[in-house]
């Protein structure tokens, strides 16, 4: 396929011998062979033994699927993932302990402000990488983007950003702040409880209206406490 082949892949034959000195494959594979044959007919043709050509150095991630619209500390879904290839498109599988990382994008470098957990460090042992279980905690904001690079000896600058996306607020939670304390019947309590609601990233919610309004009811239910240390906290 001259496709795959630089160009100047025809040569005159000179005291019958046809000499190549600038053939390049482009395109990794098993089994190719090159093709002999007459310009001038190409029914009289012979054939090389097979031969293999890897890829080249690593030079760029290409993203194969981006991040979409995610919600705070939650696994992010559809699952990202790239490729490592080298300059001409090929794919590369590494056994060289080259390593994909991710992190939360700020101008090229890894943000302080953000970050994930999960599987951030995948090795180049496939040619998809799938950053299957990454959760993203930050503040809800529409401009997040996902920095890949790449780490390993001798390799450096080979990095990938993701498209915008939306990172939204995630499923409220209520924690705990202040324990209630010292209650006597029909009064109220020294210490009144407080609770704090927020997700699991820590982006609280306010009860000033809209898509944030919460109202947290306390209800009183009796456990099974001791009657002793119930006597003793009042």
């Amino acid at each position: 396929n001259n496709d795959q082949v630089q160009m100047n892949d025809t040569e005159i034959a000179s005291a019958g011998l046809a000499t190549f000195q600038n053939l390049r494959a482009f395109v990794q594979g098993k089994n190719y062979v090159f093709r002999y044959y007459f310009a001038a007919n190409s029914d009289f043709y012979c054939e090389s033994s097979s031969f293999s050509v890897v890829a080249s150095a690593p030079n760029h991630l290409a993203m194969v699927q981006q991040p979409k619209r995610s919600v705070a500390a939650e696994t992010m879904v559809p699952y990202p993932s790239v490729q490592m290839q080298d300059e001409f498109g090929n794919k590369i599988i590494s056994s060289s302990g080259f390593f994909v990382n991710a992190c939360v994008d700020m101008a090229g470098q890894c943000s302080d402000a953000a970050f994930l957990t999960g599987t951030s460090r995948l090795p180049v042992t496939e040619e998809l990488l799938t950053f299957s279980d990454i959760a993203l905690h930050g503040t809800p904001d529409s401009s997040y983007k996902i920095l890949f690079y790449v780490t390993g000896t001798g390799i450096q600058n080979v990095t990938a950003v993701s498209n915008s996306f939306e990172l939204m607020i995630g499923v409220p939670l209520i924690r705990i702040e202040t324990e209630p304390k010292y209650a006597k019947y029909g009064q109220l309590f020294k210490n009144q409880p407080v609770v704090s609601v927020s997700d699991a990233a820590g982006n609280t919610f306010s009860g000033t209206g809209g898509i944030n309004y919460l109202q947290v009811t306390a209800s009183l239910f009796q456990s099974s406490v001791d009657e002793a240390k119930l006597t003793d906290s009042m």
